[in-house]
């Protein structure tokens, strides 16, 4: 095992010294041979589109197939200022083939994890510190869902958000310059019904995100909309959580004001002393009201 790392090591440092997105032979030689070395360990990640490998003790690869395309590296290079969003490090095109090199995070995702409310109040702070960040800096993720909230570590107390690849700009997404896309199990009721991706989709999607955390089953959205969408407190699996959880929730899973997030609602603006010590803002006013009410429930 040792002699399998040493060779992992040696052969990435030879890449990274020449992988600047650029395409010359010594690059494509060593892809070619990155191919082949891959092709019989476990990927970290393995998506439909593309997979992700260990490959230092600090960096994964990602490694697109088919439509891959340069957005995804453009949003991390935009966001990586921003410590609770996987770090872009490093990308080059090989045989149309993107590789893109970012920080590894060795704890998995929030997939199949269950935590009692005191322990995931950090973690909802963390995923809404990286969402108002990503919208101010004017993304719409569009894919956020546990398996795309990663653990920094083992302890699993540090979170990153991470795969841009169904990013897109909030200009382009009001435009609907977009194709469809997302997971549906975390799709806001309007998206699923033919409408844009706003911010306020993220929002939902992290709300889906934190109840599954909690109660380790997702909202049933059908039942819902059959209920026409009745007060949170009321909806199915509601007594799994504590009223203070419940309220944290009820902005991210507010329907009724889901179109009117940022373009009909007067903004107001609120900072939020983060996890890490930064301050973020976000506008909207059902979002300022859940930040203070989040600031209140974490101290």
């Amino acid at each position: 095992m040792a002699g399998v790392a040493a060779a992992h090591a040696s052969f990435w440092k030879s890449l990274f010294a020449s992988a600047e997105g650029t395409g010359e032979e010594v690059v494509d030689r060593l892809l070619v041979e990155a191919e082949d070395r891959f092709r019989g360990e476990a990927a970290l990640g393995d998506g439909r589109f593309a997979q992700v490998y260990q490959v230092k003790s600090t960096v994964a690869v990602k490694i697109c197939h088919s439509e891959a395309d340069m957005s995804e590296v453009m949003v991390l290079k935009h966001l990586r200022d921003c410590e609770l969003i996987t770090r872009y490090y490093n990308h080059v095109w090989i045989n149309s083939k993107l590789f893109i090199f970012m920080e590894l995070c060795e704890g998995g995702s929030l997939h199949g994890v269950v935590m009692r409310e005191p322990l995931a109040w950090p973690i909802a702070r963390q995923l809404l510190d990286a969402v108002s960040y990503m919208h101010k800096s004017g993304y719409i993720h569009r894919d956020i869902k546990p398996s795309n909230v990663l653990f920094k570590n083992s302890a699993r107390n540090c979170i990153r958000l991470a795969d841009f690849g169904l990013a897109v700009t909030e200009e382009a997404a009001l435009a609907g310059q977009v194709r469809p896309g997302g997971s549906k199990a975390f799709l806001s009721p309007d998206v699923a019904a033919g409408g844009v991706p706003r911010r306020s989709s993220d929002l939902w999607a992290c709300g889906v995100t934190l109840w599954i955390l909690v109660t380790a089953t997702a909202p049933d959205i059908d039942l819902l909309r059959s209920l026409k969408f009745p007060e949170i407190n009321k909806w199915p699996g509601a007594k799994m959580l504590s009223m203070q959880w419940l309220k944290m929730l009820e902005p991210l899973l507010e329907t009724r004001t889901l179109h009117a997030v940022q373009e009909h609602v007067e903004p107001s603006r609120t900072l939020l002393q983060t996890s890490t010590g930064h301050l973020q803002t976000e506008t909207g006013d059902h979002v300022a009201k859940f930040m203070a009410r989040f600031a209140r429930n974490t101290r």
